[in-house]
């Protein structure tokens, strides 16, 4: 697909009813002729049924053709009057290949592979994640788009189901399914949880949703077909309460806040720090003036970290809190021992350490220039440290959906971490100034960002290493520096006796 055209389909056409030429400067409209969509089974794509067709799963990938006229739409006679512009303008096709979330890479690239042969020589080719939409796609299926959670085989219309409602007018709206659980609601969003058994379909809207997106014609139309019933944050009926499981007993607060400002920071060399700003294609989609639009309270996705080259540090900035994230240590091979994975962890941990350093030092200069402040309090002990996989719920609920990574999740807990404990940052660079550490520390996984697990002995003072409480006798039996000058060997039976190998 040339630049030309991709600029066209994402820019002129913008949201799927024309625009303006940037370079030619006049106005265009688009006429949709025919839509047609396509999933990949068994190796090829396959037509789907228009009563499904607006349904995408995220464990498949789709193909979907569309022919539409592009044509002038600003031409006027010499009078002044409008032209009847029908029989002009230009035929244009464009394939969307769409991959959901959880297909697998050979899928992925099958997919690509085969939108290559499969579609007209002329026709140009768009990508489209789920979760990254664009408005000119969504817009193709008038109000119908639903973003499904599994694969369509195993759709099953009984049973119940949540959907988020995201967009910024009802043309472009889009149902995007998570799992029907209370941990998948936020205050930011305005949900559709559908209940067959009942026969009802329940409106569920938090305190901080953006009442701009009218979904009037929506509820009538499924007024139709369900009883609607809807429901205020903090006001939730019994019946309601007991289908998305609320813990009984005991209000859930969700997070009245958005995400403001990401960026993620990962290390090329040693002299060179790369940071990128993180926002999805959603939050960059403009109006017929070219005037940014926002298209609601969720500008980053659990993908947009997940899917980072790693390791990478993250820093996430809301209204009322500032968070670190983590990335994690992709282990070589399949090695589950959680010795070579803690070696591996902190000598990436390093590199965390260096680049933390240079950003705590350059969001200082930030926060205090902004009107990001808290009185009484240093920029670094409201930055929270959250590793991948071990996420608390006030970062989770900052996203519009999630999904929990078991492998990442079993990984950060054979290295010792804690899923409920989130240091601050001026704690954790407390910690790591230390030169010596007690015995206890260094026996314990994971051990402190500083410390070079080769080398535990030198972390231990010299009154420590010749006497300790801790084991009630001499760690050794003799001093440091007879220690230091035993064979490697040597040393590394006596640390592992110890533990502190």
């Amino acid at each position: 697909m040339t630049t030309k055209m991709f600029y066209m389909v994402r820019n002129v056409i913008n949201r799927g009813k024309g625009g303006i030429d940037p370079d030619e400067g006049f106005a265009f409209s688009v006429q949709t002729q025919k839509l047609t969509v396509f999933k990949l089974e068994n190796s090829e794509f396959v037509k789907t049924d228009e009563d499904v067709m607006s349904f995408f799963f995220s464990q498949q990938v789709y193909l979907v053709e569309w022919y539409f006229i592009y044509q002038r739409s600003d031409i006027k006679s010499l009078t002044g009057e409008d032209v009847d512009l029908e029989g002009t303008g230009r035929q244009v096709c464009v394939y969307f290949y769409w991959q959901g979330r959880d297909c697998t890479v050979s899928e992925k690239a099958l997919s690509a592979i085969l939108t290559i042969f499969y579609v007209n020589k002329k026709a140009s080719q768009v990508h489209v994640g789920q979760d990254s939409e664009m408005p000119a796609f969504v817009s193709l299926f008038k109000t119908h788009y639903v973003s499904g959670i599994g694969h369509s085989d195993e759709f099953n219309a009984n049973d119940h189901h949540l959907y988020l409602i995201r967009g910024t007018n009802l043309e472009e709206c889009t149902l995007l399914e998570v799992e029907p659980h209370f941990t998948s609601l936020r205050s930011q969003g305005n949900f559709l949880y559908v209940h067959p058994a009942s026969n009802t379909i329940y409106q569920w809207i938090g305190r901080l949703y953006n009442k701009a997106l009218d979904i009037t014609e929506l509820l009538e139309t499924l007024h139709k077909l369900f009883q609607v019933q809807t429901i205020e944050e903090g006001e939730e009926p019994e019946d309601f309460l007991t289908f998305l499981q609320f813990p009984a007993g005991k209000p859930y607060s969700f997070i009245a806040s958005s995400i403001q400002f990401c960026c993620s920071f990962r290390k090329l060399d040693q002299y060179k720090i790369e940071c990128n700003k993180i926002s999805c294609q959603l939050s960059q989609i403009k109006d017929h003036n070219g005037k940014p639009v926002q298209y609601d309270n969720f500008s980053v996705h659990q993908n947009d970290l997940y899917s980072l080259i790693q390791p990478v540090l993250v820093l996430v900035c809301t209204t009322q809190n500032t968070y670190l994230w983590h990335g994690w240590v992709p282990p070589k091979g399949n090695s589950n021992n959680s010795e070579q994975l803690n070696d591996l962890n902190i000598l990436t941990d390093k590199n965390f350490l260096e680049m933390k350093r240079y950003i705590l030092e350059d969001l200082a200069t930030f926060l205090k220039g902004s009107n990001y402040k808290k009185t009484e309090t240093t920029f670094s002990e409201f930055i929270t440290q959250i590793h991948a996989g071990l996420e608390p719920s006030d970062f989770i609920q900052l996203f519009p959906n999630w999904k929990k990574r078991e492998d990442i999740y079993l990984q950060q807990l054979k290295l010792g971490r804690i899923a409920d404990e989130q240091p601050s940052v001026s704690a954790q660079q407390t910690l790591s100034e230390q030169i010596f550490y007690p015995i206890e520390v260094l026996v314990k996984r994971p051990l402190p960002e500083n410390v070079e697990p080769g080398k535990l002995e030198n972390y231990i003072e010299d009154g420590e290493f010749e006497v300790t409480k801790w084991l009630t006798k001499n760690l050794f039996d003799m001093k440091k520096e007879e220690f230091s000058k035993l064979p490697r060997w040597k040393q590394n039976e006596l640390k592992k006796s110890k533990q502190l190998f």
